[in-house]
């Protein structure tokens, strides 16, 4: 890499889309749109998220589906874009964590307060969620571009 001004993501705001970008994003992971050249800036921090509709969903136990996710976030909004569950192929079930793409960064919002620490009883086991919003970094960081499946 090459030195000189420090990097800034920048926040889609395209259709009322609200993602914060990694700077090097050219365009935006949420919606695919490109960046615009007035987007807004914002400093890169990577121990705080600002709220977002993409959310990380983890302490999951590694029998619970897509399908039974989605029923427990439908009973807190019914407004769910998509689920998406890394599944690990070697173990079996899921990787113990799964994103979830609400419609909107409020719906997002109701979905974390009401789930995230809360104990959830779902196929017969016990668990506690953790509800956070999803820095893209953790879609990107744990497997290359070339394994997306």
């Amino acid at each position: 890499g090459g030195g000189g001004a420090v990097k800034m993501d920048w926040i889609c705001a395209l259709h009322g889309c609200s993602t914060v970008n990694f700077a090097w994003r050219n365009t935006c992971f949420t919606c695919k749109e490109a960046r615009a050249d007035d987007a807004q800036l914002v400093p890169q921090r990577m121990d705080v998220v600002s709220p977002n509709r993409n959310l990380v969903v983890s302490g999951l136990a590694p029998h619970v589906g897509e399908a039974h996710l989605l029923h427990l976030v439908r009973t807190v909004c019914p407004a769910v874009r998509e689920v998406r569950m890394p599944m690990d192929r070697t173990k079996g079930g899921n990787k113990g964590f799964a994103f979830v793409d609400m419609h909107s960064v409020e719906d997002a919002a109701r979905v974390k307060e009401a789930l995230d620490g809360a104990p959830i009883i779902m196929e017969g086991s016990s668990a506690q969620l953790r509800v956070s919003y999803s820095r893209e970094g953790q879609l990107l960081g744990h497997q290359s571009s070339h394994n997306n499946d």
